[in-house]
C-alpha cells in the first residue's frame, strides 16, 4: 500500500490521542478534547486508506478482512484474558470474556474491551461499505451513510454513540459509517490538494490550516463554549437544537480532523511517526494490555507510576508507543503470521 506519508502520520497522531484519552483524569480537562474527535478520526482515516483496496469479490474481501482485522483482534482478546486470569485467577470469568468476544464481537463499553471494539466495528463498516460500492456513485454512497447516521441518532431507541447495545457494534457502525465514507470520498481530493504544488493550493491550505488550528486551540482551551452559545441561539429560532447536534457530531470533529491532517502534512518526513502510523491496529490492540502490565513491571523495582502533571502523561504515552513499535509488535506480527498460514492455506 503506497499511501501518502501524511496519512501515516495522521494515523500515528490518532493512536497517540487514543492512548492519551485512556489516561483519563491524568490529562485533566484535555480528556474531553480528545474524546470529541479521536474515534471519528480513526474511521475517517480508515476510509481514506480504503481507496487503495484492490478489486476483489465480496467473499475474498471478507476473507481478507478476517485475516487482517479479526485474527489480530482475537490475539489481543486472548492476551487480555491471560492478563485478567493472572490478576483474578478466575477461570470462569476469563471464559466468559472469551464467550462474549466471539458472540458479541467486543461490544463497546464492556469492561475488558477498551479499544478492541474499534476493530469489530471497522470490520462491520468495511463489509457493509463494500456492498454500498455496488451503487457506483460515491456521492450517493456518502448520502446513504448520512441516512444511517441520522437513523442511529434519531430513530433508534438508544444513542449508539453514548449507549451502544448491539452485538458486533452494528449500531455504532451505523453512526461511524459516515466518517468512513467521507474519508473514502474526500481522500483523492485531499491527496491532490496536499501536494501543495501550486500557489493556489498553498494559499488555501494555509488559510484552512489557520482556521482549523484556531478552532482546535479554542476547543482545547474551552473556548468552544462561545460557539455553543451561538448554536443554542440559532437552535431556539427553529425550536429544536439541530445546530447543536450538527456542531457536536459533525462540524466540530471535522474541523479538528482537518487540523490534525494539516499538522500531519508538516510532520510527514518524521520516520518514527510514519512507522507508528503503519502499526495502528497493533498499537490500538496493545493499549489496554500495556496500561495494565507496565505499572506492574515498574513495581518490580519498588517504584510506583504516578503522573504529577499532564505533561508527564503525554511523555509516558509517547514512550509506550515507542516501546510497542520497537519490541512488542514485531513479535506479535510473527505470531499472527503463523496462525494465518495454518488457518488460511
Amino acid at each position: 500500500m503506497n499511501r501518502e506519508k501524511w496519512v501515516d502520520v495522521a494515523r500515528c497522531l490518532g493512536i497517540y490521542a487514543i492512548y492519551l484519552l485512556h489516561m483519563g483524569e491524568n490529562i485533566e480537562s484535555a480528556y474531553f478534547f480528545f474524546f470529541k474527535f479521536v474515534v471519528a478520526l480513526f474511521f475517517f482515516l480508515a476510509g481514506c486508506t480504503e481507496t487503495y483496496q484492490k478489486e476483489l469479490s465480496f467473499v475474498d474481501y471478507a476473507r481478507l478482512k478476517v485475516k487482517r482485522i479479526l485474527l489480530p483482534t482475537y490475539m489481543f482478546v486472548f492476551l487480555v484474558v491471560l492478563v485478567q486470569l493472572i490478576q483474578d485467577e478466575n477461570i470462569m470469568k476469563s471464559l466468559g470474556i472469551l464467550r462474549d468476544a466471539f458472540v458479541y464481537g467486543e461490544r463497546r463499553n464492556l469492561p475488558y474491551v477498551g479499544t478492541l471494539w474499534f476493530f469489530t466495528c471497522l470490520f462491520v463498516i468495511q463489509l457493509f461499505f463494500r456492498l454500498l460500492l455496488k451503487l457506483k456513485n460515491k456521492w450517493i454512497i456518502l448520502g446513504v451513510s448520512v441516512v444511517f447516521l441520522m437513523i442511529s441518532e434519531f430513530a433508534l431507541p438508544h444513542r449508539p454513540i453514548i449507549d451502544p447495545r448491539w452485538a458486533w457494534n452494528v449500531d455504532s457502525a451505523m453512526f461511524y459509517l459516515f466518517y468512513f465514507a467521507l474519508g473514502y470520498v474526500l481522500y483523492p481530493y485531499l491527496k491532490n490538494w496536499f501536494l501543495l504544488d501550486t500557489k493556489k493550493k498553498k494559499t488555501t491550505w494555509i488559510i484552512v490550516f489557520l482556521i482549523s488550528a484556531i478552532y482546535t486551540l479554542a476547543v482545547f482551551g474551552h473556548g468552544e463554549s462561545i460557539l455553543m452559545e451561538r448554536s443554542e441561539s440559532f437552535a431556539r429560532v427553529f425550536s429544536y437544537p439541530v445546530s447543536i447536534e450538527l456542531n457536536l457530531l459533525i462540524i466540530s470533529p471535522l474541523l479538528i480532523i482537518v487540523c490534525v491532517l494539516c499538522v500531519s502534512k508538516l510532520l510527514e518526513n518524521l520516520q518514527f511517526l510514519n512507522t507508528c502510523g503503519r502499526e495502528t491496529l497493533y498499537l490500538c490492540g496493545n493499549e489496554s494490555i500495556l496500561k495494565d502490565l507496565v505499572p506492574y513491571f515498574i513495581s518490580l523495582f519498588g517504584l510506583e507510576l504516578r503522573f504529577t502533571n499532564p505533561i508527564s502523561a503525554y511523555f509516558y504515552c509517547f514512550l509506550l508507543l515507542f516501546f510497542a513499535c520497537k519490541y512488542i509488535i514485531p513479535v506479535q506480527r510473527k505470531i499472527v503470521s503463523r496462525f494465518e498460514k495454518h488457518l488460511f492455506k
